[in-house]
């Protein structure tokens, strides 16, 4: 039993992803997670957020972030809204090797929605510098400049 525990904690540190989130009025947040902390029974979600858009005309969709340095949101202003879509702008992303390209037509989303989470809105793990516990944080995509990937 100890043994599928241990391989159990192993596989929920692997799937961790930090980054810090630059707010629009220049704030930072340290996430500890890019992405919500459950996503029905899978804890620490290996799909951490999704980004579909288009580069070029051709539909793209990103949900692995190992190559992925920065990401910028330009234009979005939509409030959360229980509404079943996500608003739609440009998303700039610069990879580790030093490209850097635009999605056109952009979501940033959640790879997973429960019944009470908004749309244009992220769910992140930060850590609580006094109780150094994780908890759930709500960040509105509106007030995001830009997410960088902490390796």
């Amino acid at each position: 039993m100890f043994t599928v525990m241990l391989a159990g904690v192993t596989a929920i540190k692997a799937q961790n992803l930090p980054a810090e989130i630059v707010m629009k009025d220049g704030k930072r947040i340290n996430v500890h997670h890019l992405g919500q902390a459950t996503c029905n029974s899978d804890i620490f979600h290996n799909g951490y957020l999704l980004i579909v858009g288009e580069y070029d005309g051709m539909k793209t969709e990103l949900k692995d972030f190992s190559k992925i340095k920065s990401i910028e949101l330009i234009g979005f202003e939509e409030n959360p809204t229980k509404t079943d879509t996500n608003e739609k702008a440009n998303i700039r992303l610069e990879k580790t090797n030093g490209v850097i390209f635009t999605l056109e037509n952009a979501e940033i989303a959640m790879a997973c929605y429960g019944a009470g989470d908004k749309h244009n809105q992220l769910k992140l793990m930060v850590i609580n510098p006094v109780t150094e516990k994780t908890d759930e944080k709500l960040i509105d995509t509106k007030d995001i400049s830009r997410i960088i990937i902490r390796k």
